[in-house]
């Protein structure tokens, strides 16, 4: 049935190999109450699809990388992501560093990724 947590999985674009986040919330299952057979199967059945890395379903979504919006996508769970990540050069590395911290991010990109340099920046 639906998660009480935060997912966080990331694709894979088909067309240019960038690598995305996708987060999804907390999302109640159908009222209970007021049962429909068909939205609790259709909402159990996607559940199950999902957790099995998409399989079965077809996901379009727009790639900020090539800018182009298409279903050429991978699931891939974190360690996958971590493991890709590794094969990258090290300047690519620093694109996928997850901060939101913008001054973190600015240090980042300036090459330092110590935390003394992120307080001189403030």
């Amino acid at each position: 049935m639906s998660s009480r947590f935060l997912q966080k999985d990331f694709l894979k674009c088909g067309n240019c190999t960038f690598m995305h986040r996708y987060a999804r919330g907390y999302r109640p299952i159908p009222n209970p109450i007021l049962f429909k057979s068909d939205v609790h199967c259709r909402s159990f059945s996607d559940e199950q699809r999902m957790s099995a890395g998409y399989s079965g379903m077809r996901l379009s979504t727009k790639c900020p990388s090539c800018e182009k919006l298409h279903s050429k996508w991978t699931w891939m769970d974190f360690q996958t992501f971590l493991d890709e990540k590794e094969k990258l050069p090290l300047s690519e590395q620093r694109k996928y560093l997850l901060s939101s911290n913008p001054l973190k991010q600015q240090a980042i990109a300036e090459g330092s990724t110590s935390t003394r340099t992120v307080a001189a920046v403030q």
